[in-house]
């Protein structure tokens, strides 16, 4: 087995072009008519390995997915995608390269090539993880509006990260368990070891997704302590200018009876009684912690 022919990138018509006579042809040709690619899979056929991988954006969760297709054997991997595609994948086989070891054939090349998809991954749930925290720290400082569409963002995002893992959860676990004895029982152990670290990234994210639920749930708690405070002082107000809404509308009838009218001392003796009662509640409300 020659090194420099272990893989080959190519566009979908140049392997419906070149590989007709290939094991599984139809199938795989199926599988790049199915477009556009929404899952990760993996199908073990007894002589070849054949599936799909749909890679998130990081930076944006809506864009364009890295969508390839893979033709695993004992002697090469075809990794197919679109033509637009095809350069950022060349680069990224690239990277996968330096980790090769030569001497461990197609199932270590590809093994490697998933670990890559998920070489940095950690990090950025870390990062997230912060944004989240950062978050919490400041809810007092940040406006409703800015924090709903910040976290349907986060979770719209983690949602998708957390798709993508259980896929490749399942990709991995497929491999590991090898029902058609294709791979060497070493190769299936690394594709199980990979099951394992996608499994445990998908809890984590799993865990950011409640974590942001946790912090809107913080934020309207917050803002019905808010409400409450608003509504209570509004209350102690209304309270208050009650007693003194009621002598003023009592003095207010301008009864002919009423001796106040003629006196001329009436006016400041209402001002003293409304300022009497407005003490006095206040000493109350003050005395039971109202105010």
């Amino acid at each position: 087995m020659e090194y420099q022919n272990i893989y080959e990138t190519i566009s979908e018509d140049e392997f419906q072009e070149k590989y007709q006579k290939l094991p599984y042809f139809g199938i795989f040709k199926d599988t790049l008519s199915k477009h556009p690619m929404s899952y990760c899979k993996a199908e073990i056929m007894p002589k070849g390995i054949l599936g799909t991988i749909v890679v998130p954006d990081r930076e944006n969760p809506d864009g364009d997915y890295l969508t390839v297709s893979y033709y695993l054997t004992k002697q090469s991997i075809l990794f197919v995608d679109q033509e637009k595609h095809l350069a950022r994948l060349q680069k990224l086989m690239g990277h996968v390269e330096k980790n090769f070891c030569k001497d461990k054939g197609t199932a270590h090349f590809f093994y490697e090539f998933l670990e890559y998809l998920i070489r940095d991954d950690l990090f950025y749930l870390q990062g997230k993880e912060k944004e989240l925290s950062n978050l919490e720290e400041n809810l007092d400082k940040i406006d409703s509006k800015s924090l709903t569409r910040h976290l349907m963002l986060q979770r719209r995002a983690l949602l998708e990260w957390s798709g993508y893992y259980r896929q490749m959860t399942d990709l991995g676990e497929t491999l590991s368990e090898n029902p058609t004895g294709y791979l060497e029982q070493e190769e299936a152990d690394w594709f199980r070891l990979f099951s394992e670290q996608t499994k445990r990234l998908m809890d984590h994210t799993i865990m950011l997704r409640e974590y942001s639920l946790t912090i809107w749930e913080m934020f309207q708690t917050m803002m019905d302590i808010r409400q409450n405070d608003i509504m209570k002082v509004l209350t102690v107000v209304t309270t208050i200018f009650l007693p003194l809404s009621l002598i003023a509308a009592w003095y207010g009838m301008n009864f002919k009876g009423m001796p106040e009218l003629e006196w001329d001392g009436g006016y400041g003796f209402v001002i003293f009684v409304s300022l009497v009662v407005l003490l006095l509640e206040i000493r109350v409300f003050k005395k039971k912690k109202w105010i």
